[in-house]
């Protein structure tokens, strides 16, 4: 060995392995060997991890306001008061007023149900009046209590009858029969019909009617069903198209959707000869027939095709088309050969 050698072993950092120092191993080294997965992550996480400190100070603040809060002096004042046998007029008045300001809707509510037991009736709807806040408190704890008579009163003698619409739709809340919703609506239409203003008068007219025609005509699920309903039942019938254009105008059913209905129904009742009657009108001006639709050409045929329309039906369609080229593109798909083939011969 030469001397360079023996001077690098003599000087080198590495000490030589002994078994005896496994026992002095740290606790660090076990945790960091080579056995434990790099992408390991302890299963418990800080909370600064989670939230941060300003969002768990929200967090908790929010806890302890939801807490019980402690009444407020007006608020014993204001039951106080209630709690005294004899109370004059003008102490009844300023309660309601103290209670108001404990925003406290306990407290509201039992001072206006105690000046409702103790004041006249005209007397109290005056009062409560004054206060927007009163008249929409005591008309939430009747809604409650599904009083409706009294919440007409209450709208009525407060001068707020611009919601009672609002109290003809509660009156369906929970009624799943149409029959049943329907004598209901009816009643409430008897007993405060007449208070209503006119714009809701009218709103609450047309849904009636619309209620009316479902319960008393055909009890269909839908407007749309309806009018497949009609165009059934009508048919033959010299004044169906009047018929059914008056039931268009009457639930304001669009253009398309009113169509769309039209066509499939008289293709899957095979109309065919009414359908064309329909939907062809011959123009004065060109002596050429035109298909007369909102719906566009190529989804109307294709819908009228699932019906398996007789060939000279699809055929006179297809004629209604003014572009031959998009004619022929339409009659290839849908495998009208009989076009097709005639359409070849006028190009010979």
């Amino acid at each position: 060995m030469t001397d360079k050698e023996e001077d690098f072993w003599n000087t080198s950092n590495h000490s030589g392995f002994n078994f005896d120092e496994d026992d002095e191993t740290s606790a660090e080294f076990l945790n960091n060997t080579v056995f434990k997965s790099a992408t390991e992550v302890s299963s418990v996480l800080p909370v600064h991890a989670i939230i941060s400190k300003t969002n768990l100070d929200r967090v908790l603040n929010d806890v302890k306001l939801s807490s019980n809060i402690p009444m407020t002096n007006d608020g014993h004042y204001v039951l106080s008061i209630i709690d005294q046998p004899y109370i004059r007029f003008n102490d009844k008045v300023n309660i309601l007023q103290r209670a108001l300001e404990t925003y406290d809707g306990n407290i509201i509510i039992k001072t206006i149900l105690y000046l409702k037991r103790t004041l006249k009736s005209n007397i109290f709807y005056h009062q409560i009046a004054k206060s927007k806040s009163a008249v929409k408190h005591y008309s939430s704890y009747l809604l409650l209590r599904n009083d409706l008579n009294a919440v007409s009163d209450l709208y009525m003698a407060t001068g707020n009858s611009q919601h009672m619409k609002y109290l003809y739709y509660q009156v369906g809340e929970g009624v799943s029969s149409k029959a049943h919703l329907y004598k209901k609506l009816q009643q409430f239409n008897i007993d405060h019909l007449q208070k209503l203003q006119l714009s809701d008068d009218i709103e609450i007219s047309e849904h009636f009617q619309l209620l009316n025609f479902q319960v008393d005509c055909y009890n269909s699920k839908s407007v749309v069903a309806q009018l497949s309903d009609l165009c059934k039942h009508d048919f033959g019938e010299k004044d169906i198209l009047e018929n059914l254009n008056d039931f268009k105008k009457t639930f304001r059913i669009d253009d398309y959707v009113f169509e769309w209905t039209l066509m499939n129904t008289l293709a899957h009742l095979n109309q065919w000869k009414i359908l064309m009657q329909v939907f062809i009108k011959n123009n004065w001006f060109t002596k050429r027939a035109g298909l007369k639709t909102v719906i566009p050409l190529d989804i109307f045929l294709v819908g009228l095709n699932k019906h398996h329309p007789p060939n000279d039906v699809l055929e006179g369609f297809l004629k209604c088309i003014s572009d031959t080229k998009k004619a022929v593109i339409l009659a290839k798909k849908l495998e009208c050969f009989s076009y097709l083939t005639q359409y070849g011969a006028n190009q010979i």
